[in-house]
């Protein structure tokens, strides 16, 4: 369920995005946050390209034990 409202979510924003030079049906909406929201939900289903744009994506190593310097 969560992968359909994902790709829903992917799906409107990227013709928000496309349509971009349309005047806009919901005003407090724009381009930026579109594209968040695109950005997000592509994550959500397995690409992920925030690292591109700035947002912090990809995965981080996870080392468990600290590495002492003398």
């Amino acid at each position: 369920m969560k992968k359909l409202i994902a790709l829903i979510l992917a799906l409107a924003s990227g013709l928000y995005l496309a349509f971009g030079w349309l005047p806009d049906p919901i005003p407090f909406i724009d381009e930026g946050v579109a594209l968040v929201v695109f950005l997000n939900s592509l994550a959500h289903l397995g690409l992920d390209l925030r690292r591109f744009f700035g947002l912090g994506g990809g995965k981080k190593e996870e080392n468990g034990q600290p590495i002492d310097i003398d």
